[in-house]
Order: C-alpha cells, then structure tokens, then sequence
C-alpha cells in the first residue's frame, strides 16, 4: 500500500476499503450466542483499521492536494466504522430487537410499580418523620422534667445537709426509636439522614464549597455552560474565561 502524500501519483483515492468490507460479514450463525463466528468475522476488519491507522499516522498535510487525500481518508474512516457496525449488526439485530419489544412492555408494567413503591416511600417516610419528632419532644420534655426533679432533690439535699442522690436518665413515657417493620413481603425500616436544599443560587459560600470539593464537576459544567453561551453568540467579557477561534473542518458523505 502506497502512503498518500509520499508517492506523487497516489491522487486523493485511497484504497484502503477496496474490496467492500461489508462483504466480509458472516451470515447469522445457527447458534446466535456463538461469539466465534461473530469473532471471525469481525477480525477481517483489524487489517484495514491498522493500514489506514499507520497512513494517518505518519500522514502531513503540507498543501491543497494533502488536504485532499486527509478528506479522502477521513471519509473512508467513517465508511470503515459504519461498515463494521453493519457487520456486527448482521449478528445480533434480531436479538436485539426482540429484547427492545419485550423490554417495552415490561417498563410498561414495572414503571407504574415503580411509581407506587414512591408513593408508598413517600408516606413512610413522612409517618417516620413525625414519629421521631414526636419522640424526640417526649424525650426533651422529660429531659427537662428530669431536670426540675434533681434540682428540687439538690436544694432538700443541701437543707437537710445529707448527701445529693442523682437520679437516672429518665426513660418513663418516652416512645422507643423504630424497630424495622418485618412483613410478609419483606421487612421496612427507617433512620434519619441529613439532606440538604439550594435556597440561594447566588450564594458564594456555596459555590466556594463546590469549586474545592469538586473542581472537576465544576469545570465541566461551567465549560458545558460557556459553549452554549458561545452557540448563542458570546464571545467576549466574561471575567476568568479566554475566548478564541480555531479551524474545525467537517465531512459529508458523498
């Protein structure tokens, strides 16, 4: 095989793709899981992803007619790609489309259980709520009780000049924490957890906490963020951001 840009008769044609790789596809094997035959026929196409790999490798582009055969190359790349994914296709879009339509039909029926199993978290999760309020106010009142109690023991302790008796932590009338809840179908708990929720988009102390815990996330939103505004027409005066042209060249299949 001749390098393009190396050998002056080449022109733009590369030949990488001749004969037709699609051709190279196996018919369905009797056993659809036999990876072999897939394997096999798939390999066929290695040759030529290396040959042009190595062309575009140690290919220049110094003038128009370079440019010419890199256009060339950059299409038969995207043929190659698209001939060995109708190859592979020949093995498996039978499966795959029978698995789509049963999958279909499953999501139809698992989605609305889906959507009551939150419903029901939901509800559960706002009992468990109140619960552990309601004990967290019984246990506080009877803290507090506690509390009048030693105080008044203390001052007839000090009157009567004996010694102070210190009372237990009081466990009377303080509802216990929740136990998991075993069913038949299974068994539910619940535990308290912190979550939290932006009240204020603005807020600088939030966006300090994020860009040092998370700078990678951050960078990428905010270059998602500034390559849309670009679309829209902005290319200029935002502070910490560096705005530039470069080439980006495009191919279309013929």
């Amino acid at each position: 095989m001749k390098i393009p840009g190396v050998d002056d008769g080449q022109g733009p044609e590369v030949t990488v793709l001749d004969p037709d790789p699609a051709a190279m596809a196996a018919p369905l094997p009797a056993n659809v899981f036999d990876i072999t035959a897939a394997q096999n026929s798939l390999d066929g196409f290695r040759a030529k992803v290396e040959d042009l790999n190595a062309i575009a490798v140690a290919f220049e582009v110094t003038d128009d007619v370079a440019f010419a055969r890199l256009a060339e190359m950059a299409g038969q790349a995207k043929q190659l790609d698209k001939a060995v994914s109708r190859a592979a296709e020949g093995f498996y879009i039978d499966a795959y489309n029978y698995y789509k339509s049963v999958l279909n039909i499953k999501n139809a029926i698992t989605n609305a259980t889906t959507a009551i199993a939150r419903v029901l978290k939901q509800k559960g999760n706002e009992y468990a709520y109140k619960k552990e309020l309601d004990r967290r106010e019984a246990e506080k009142k009877a803290n507090a009780e506690a509390v009048k109690v030693q105080a008044r023991l203390d001052a007839e302790a000090k009157k009567k000049g004996v010694k102070k008796v210190t009372i237990p932590a009081p466990v009377f009338n303080i509802p216990q924490k929740a136990e998991p809840v075993k069913t038949q179908s299974g068994t539910m708990s619940s535990k308290m957890v912190w979550d939290c929720e932006l009240t204020d988009l603005t807020s600088k102390a939030v966006f300090d906490m994020v860009l040092r815990t998370s700078p990678a996330k951050y960078r990428a939103i905010a270059e998602a963020v500034l390559k849309k505004a670009i679309k829209s027409g902005i290319h200029e005066k935002v502070k910490g951001v560096r705005f530039f042209e470069r080439a980006e060249t495009t191919h279309r299949a013929r």
